[in-house]
């Protein structure tokens, strides 16, 4: 029981680990964050690693949807507004990270 719920509370922190280090908070200590990302990655299970990639992929991917479309309005037309928003919505902290 324990077992488990230490292997619930590594996943846990790995995940935590990588959200603070994208989010931009504390950019200074990055490297430090990173090798939290690191070390918490190692004291997962193998069955774990899946729900790690999984989470990686649904809660930090781009919106592809967005994405296309914005890639779309900045062939159209190059202008600032239009490189900026996809920028934005391209990024790792696209939609799916802030809703979540």
């Amino acid at each position: 029981m324990l077992e488990k719920i230490a292997k619930a509370r590594n996943l846990s922190r790995v995940n935590n680990a990588v959200k603070r280090m994208i989010s931009g908070r504390g950019e200074s200590n990055a490297v430090s964050m990173a090798d939290d990302v690191v070390n918490g990655y190692r004291k997962l299970s193998k069955d774990q690693h899946v729900a790690f990639f999984t989470f990686l992929f649904e809660k930090l991917n781009p919106d592809t949807d967005l994405v296309m479309t914005a890639a779309q309005n900045f062939a159209a037309d190059s202008n600032a507004r239009n490189y900026i928003r996809l920028q934005r919505v391209s990024s790792l902290l696209a939609k799916n990270y802030f809703v979540a």
